[in-house]
């Protein structure tokens, strides 16, 4: 079987190259778990997914956009091979679940959407873009991402997928934010250029033009009724069926799916019953019957298709659920009568699939375990190969070999049925090898792009694992390669047996606690850096790479590590400049020719696989004028924001308030409580504690509370006035800003807010402003995104009693952990109304 990116050298494409040859089914999620044994009911099932050839691409913009209920349905009712192309990976969004952001929130949301598609069976697919944040425009999620370079990496996705329909969440119009509308727009315009032989021709070179048949909108009926569609241009799909092969409907298995977002607090209930799905033409001839069945090919369009078509209903019919081992070999005959066809990849895609039926109707462990879950380059590992057969089938093992270290080991180890065979043998990890991560964030993004090393990488939403080892296994008259990878195994006191793929590490990994310094005056500060060790015996030094103006002592540390897992502490003190700054410090531990820098990150949650990332992330320094007169903060986490710790840093102790705390505590002993990003969404005590929490403001104290989500809020009761959220939002991180009360206290006092407060923002000003709110209350500032009514709910504040209330939608949440020196001056200010207006009390 070709395939064009074995051309290249690059060291993760060979790995990728590798993985495709031994996975045809190239466009499914990576597998970097032991492969999950099938029911016998779901191994009939995949059986009648053999049946049908057409396949199905699904496009939205972000991770959790998809129509998980119809991806379940097209895929294990329907039988056809299904793709969802999500255009991002969601790493503008919001956390629930963690404190994870921007490139760490799309490694998360990458692996929901890989988790989600294992319930649902579909493959996925992203391009470049990068998901900014939230934007109103298509204009400007198509000029930030560049429309020609996202657009070709849809139409190169078309091409590589060959989808006979393409369906999308969104249409150009419809669908709100300009994420959305764009995704919309660059699925219709690749509709037509994929078939185009004088558009992007660089493509065709490894991948020839492709027309689907059909582009529809999955629209909703509300969208429907206001465009007042012509009914004969609408199509109807009841999706709401039970399968009893998988033990549920649609929609149960759609829930399960979806849940899989937890980041985004997707967790939901399936709706039992009759679904109607709607599906609007937009290119294409509306079919008159049997959409997503009709006109799609068949096994008799191919040469000898027709007894490949018979071959599988006579597998159906025979199945022996309480005996699968009795199929294996009428489908050994099958994926050698494949393969005369499987230079075409709908072919070489099924032929994978038999495959696998082989292995399930055997029962057939297979698994390659390390002592530890990573290794550097250079290293030995110690590895256990593990075999077995738990059916009466007559199977041996011929060989064993691991592409990525050059090794194979030949065996002639008959696999009797319920008898482990074990192979252990020490490897070296070539010097060469390349650090694992996701190949996204090998580099720096350009132009809210991610930059790849070849587009071909476009094929596969991750890395495939590492290291990969290749069973090979001679099943009756066939000789069949397994691939698993190579898998550290523990057990957890919880959840039980646990594995993670095995990485490989950078020789040297920096700890950085806090990765955030703020310098409110010109005194030098120290820095605690951790160099951890993944091998031993090396020898160099650790520096910082500061920017201009900013300078460290030492210049340099040396470093002598004699053994893995070793931990040197280094201690540099930053010196900043005189005036106002934000700037980065680079750790840098040059050893053996390299400069490492890299950092480790654990994305340890029970719903995805286990995720360790290694980036090259540098400390941000932040150098800022700013008084802070508040000694102590009580603080109500909410969803996982950072903001304790930077609090912290300006010298105020902060007290984290648990429920009992709220209920019965002296509230009374805190100037100032704030409540964390969306607390009001995620702490139920909030309802029961909202009598103390006003009596508190009512007796002197300042109640800060920061942006809550206007969906699922414990209580509406948030303030002493009422107030009411909204989606309202201003995007542009550079709005132009409005004073509403230029001597207002939080405004002047301790530190006198000006417009420069407020440059070099993030991403955003603000995000779920209030749209009404009672007369008490004073807006403070105004904003709007261009070309729109200017919005005054960012920043409310009221006298209550002896003391302040402040509702804040500004993104205080993304500008402190950015270093932004006007946004500290700002929340500093609102957390000392009560001490700036001369009410401070004792404690």
């Amino acid at each position: 079987m070709r395939h064009p990116i074995f051309r290249t050298i690059h060291p993760f494409l060979i790995g990728l190259a590798v993985w495709f040859l031994l996975n045809p089914a190239f466009h499914q999620a990576v597998q970097a778990q032991p492969v999950r044994q099938l029911s016998s009911g779901e191994i009939l099932n995949a059986l009648h997914r053999l049946r049908p050839l057409g396949r199905v691409l699904y496009v939205g913009a972000h991770p959790d956009d998809e129509n998980t209920a119809l991806l379940a349905y097209l895929v294990q009712e329907l039988g056809l091979e299904v793709a969802y192309l999500s255009l991002t990976r969601g790493s503008g969004g919001q956390n629930r679940i963690g404190p994870e952001t921007g490139p760490l929130l799309g490694v998360l949301r990458t692996q929901e959407l890989l988790s989600a598609r294992r319930i649902d069976g579909a493959g996925q697919f992203f391009t470049r873009a990068v998901d900014f944040g939230y934007t109103k425009s298509r204009q400007e999620a198509l000029s930030r991402w560049g429309e020609t370079a996202i657009l070709a990496d849809v139409v190169r996705v078309i091409r590589y997928f060959q989808p006979d329909i393409v369906i999308t969440r969104f249409a150009p119009t419809a669908g709100g934010h300009g994420h959305h509308l764009a995704s919309a727009y660059l699925a219709e315009e690749a509709f037509r250029a994929a078939g185009d032989s004088t558009r992007f021709p660089e493509q065709l070179e490894r991948l020839g033009p492709w027309q689907p048949r059909w582009l529809f909108w999955n629209a909703w009926p509300s969208a429907l009724r206001n465009r007042r569609t012509a009914r004969d241009s609408v199509f109807t799909l009841e999706i709401g069926g039970f399968n009893p092969l998988l033990g549920r409907s649609y929609p149960e298995l759609a829930a399960l799916s979806r849940s899989r977002h937890r980041s985004q607090a997707f967790g939901t209930s399936p709706r039992r019953g009759p679904r109607t799905e709607y599906f609007l033409l937009r290119q294409g001839r509306l079919p008159a019957s049997q959409l997503f069945l009709v006109g799609m090919p068949v096994w008799s369009d191919l040469p000898g298709g027709e007894a490949i078509r018979q071959a599988i209903d006579r597998l159906i019919e025979r199945f022996d659920p309480e005996h699968p081992e009795a199929s294996i070999p009428p489908l050994v005959a099958l994926y050698r009568q494949l393969a005369p066809l499987a230079h075409l990849p709908r072919v070489a895609q099924k032929r994978a699939r038999v495959r696998e039926l082989i292995r399930n109707c055997a029962g057939l462990w297979l698994a390659a375990l390390a002592p530890r879950d990573q290794v550097a380059p250079g290293d030995s590992l110690m590895l256990t190969f593990q075999a077995l057969n738990r059916s009466p089938a007559s199977l041996s093992l011929k060989q064993i070999a691991i592409p990525a270290l050059n090794w194979r080991l030949a065996t002639a180890n008959p696999l009797t049925s319920h008898r482990m065979v074990v192979l252990d043998t020490m490897l070296r990890v070539p010097s060469t090898l390349p650090y694992s991560g996701p190949y996204w964030l090998e580099r720096l993004p350009r132009e809210d792009r991610y930059v790849l090393t070849s587009p071909e990488a476009l094929y596969q939403p991750e890395n495939p694992p590492p290291l990969q080892a290749v069973f090979t296994v001679q099943v009756g008259s066939a000789s069949l390669d397994f691939s698993v990878p190579v898998m550290y195994r523990w057990t957890d006191p919880v959840l039980g047996e646990r594995f993670r793929t095995v990485q490989v590490a950078p020789e040297l990994l920096w700890s950085v606690e806090p990765d955030v310094v703020l310098f409110p005056s010109q005194e030098p500060r120290a820095v605690e850096l951790r160099l951890r060790s993944t091998r031993g015996k090396l020898a160099g030094v650790a520096t910082l790479k500061l920017s201009t103006g900013w300078r460290a002592e030492p210049e340099e540390i040396p470093v002598h590590v004699s053994r893995p897992d070793e931990v040197h502490t280094l201690h540099f003190l930053i010196h900043p400049p005189a005036q106002t700054a934000v700037a980065r410090a680079l750790p840098v531990a040059r050893v053996s020719g390299k400069a490492l820098s890299y950092r480790s990150f654990d994305l340890n949650y029970e719903h995805i696989q286990p995720q360790r990332v290694y980036l090259n992330l540098p400390l941000r320094l932040s150098r800022l004028e700013i008084s802070t007169p508040v000694p102590l903060v009580g603080y109500i986490m909410g969803s996982g924001d950072r903001i304790p710790q930077f609090l912290r840093q300006l010298g105020i102790t902060v007290a984290l308030l648990d429920d009992e705390v709220l209920l019965n505590g002296d509230l009374s002993r805190y100037p100032a409580i704030v409540a964390g990003i969306r607390a009001y969404n995620t702490r139920p005590v909030l309802r029961t504690a909202y009598p103390r929490l006003m009596a508190y403001v009512r007796s002197g104290g300042t109640f800060l509370v920061q942006y809550n989500t206007s969906h699922r809020l414990v209580t509406d009761s948030i303030g002493p006035y009422p107030l009411h959220l909204s989606r309202r939002r201003v995007t542009d991180e550079t709005a132009a800003v409005t004073f509403l009360d230029r001597n207002h206290p939080a405004l002047t006092a301790p530190n006198a807010i000006t417009v420069r407060d407020f440059d070099g923002w993030v991403q955003e000003r603000g995000l779920y402003f209030p749209d009404r709110w009672d007369a008490h209350y004073r807006p403070l500032l105004r904003f709007a995104d261009p070309g729109e009514t200017p919005l005054e709910g960012s920043l409310l504040v009221t006298r209550y009693g002896q003391g302040w209330f402040v509702y804040t939608g500004l993104s205080f949440f993304r500008q402190l952990p950015a270093g932004v020196p006007g946004a500290y001056r700002l929340f500093v200010n609102l957390i000392s109304l009560s001490e700036a207006a001369g009410n401070q009390r004792t404690h």
